[in-house]
């Protein structure tokens, strides 16, 4: 199953610079790098998104673009880039051709008038804007929407969580939470209670989620497989041979520690023995000491060597 990717293109300018694009960026960074770590979903993010960045990449994504997020300048008829405006019925066309996609998300100002061309192209989902947003609910909301997507909401229910929290936060008045299926005249009002709309061609579209039971089953094979290469590359590689020989002469250095320590408690013996009776009383508690400490790092060299020769037969 190919993993659902999704598209954020921001895009500023110098002259009218948007101080919240930044770190609505990189929030929503944050919020789904796990996720894309995980290999639940890959995510493209371009900070300033030219037309040929537009292009290029909904054309290199074709296919996998689940869902395309903008967050810039925007109007009735255009989304302000970089480099220009991208006409809305051009770009519509452009995501149209998408097989995979799910989800426009618009986070610009008074987009609402490009849902009806996004759904004619065949776009299951819609978030857009009826009015001028402001720049830093613009970003939260944004923000809670992902949180909420990444936490394994659908997009109905993330778009709901996203309003539901500036309520909860009196930023927006309590009658805000809204889906709308489709393009209705009742949107042109003006000083509505929230200005994001979510516009629904395809009912299904309100249940999907950007991580689910078959994306984390996809997941856990494709790591599978790449561990199991890799162990695959490991053992082609020689690594395999060449911590065995460390481990045989790690087992050939003990051993021979060992027999050193064999020698001389054989020496102390013998000296022992050797000795007078009165010498051999006084002396003989400091050298029997001498041979418990050396029968004691004996014992511990031996025990590391038979640790060794399971690792090696094992």
């Amino acid at each position: 199953m190919t993993k659902p990717l999704i598209f954020f293109a921001y895009a500023n300018q110098q002259d009218h610079y948007l101080q919240n694009l930044v770190a609505e960026e990189s929030s929503i960074r944050n919020l789904l790098s796990a996720l894309h770590d995980f290999n639940f979903i890959e995510f493209f993010s371009m900070g300033s998104t030219s037309m040929d960045d537009l292009f290029q990449n909904a054309t290199r994504f074709r296919d996998r673009l689940a869902i395309f997020h903008y967050s810039g300048h925007a109007g009735d008829t255009m989304l302000e880039l970089v480099d220009g405006e991208a006409n809305a019925k051009g770009f519509s066309k452009l995501l149209g051709q998408q097989e995979a996609l799910k989800l426009v998300f618009l986070n610009g100002c008074s987009t609402k008038a490009q849902v009806a061309q996004l759904q004619a192209e065949g776009v299951p989902a819609v978030i857009a804007t009826s009015s001028a947003i402001d720049d830093t609910l613009a970003k939260d909301f944004a923000i809670q929407f992902y949180r909420s997507l990444a936490n394994r909401g659908t997009i109905g229910q993330s778009f709901e969580e996203a309003v539901s929290r500036l309520v909860a936060e009196n930023r927006v008045e309590a009658d805000a939470i809204r889906s709308y299926r489709t393009v209705v005249s009742r949107s042109e009002k003006k000083n509505e209670p929230v200005p994001w709309g979510l516009y629904v061609k395809e009912e299904s579209a309100l249940q999907w989620k950007v991580v689910n039971a078959e994306a984390v089953l996809a997941a856990h094979q494709e790591n599978a497989s790449k561990i199991a290469t890799l162990k695959q590359a490991v053992e082609q590689s020689g690594l395999t041979s060449v911590v065995k020989n460390l481990l045989e002469k790690r087992v050939a250095a003990l051993q021979k520690n060992w027999e050193s320590l064999n020698d001389l408690l054989e020496i102390l013996n013998e000296n022992l023995n050797l000795l007078d009776p009165i010498t051999q009383s006084l002396q003989m508690l400091q050298v029997k000491k001498q041979i418990e400490q050396k029968e004691q790092q004996l014992n511990a060299i031996t025990g590391k060597i038979v640790e060794i020769e399971k690792q090696l037969n094992g």
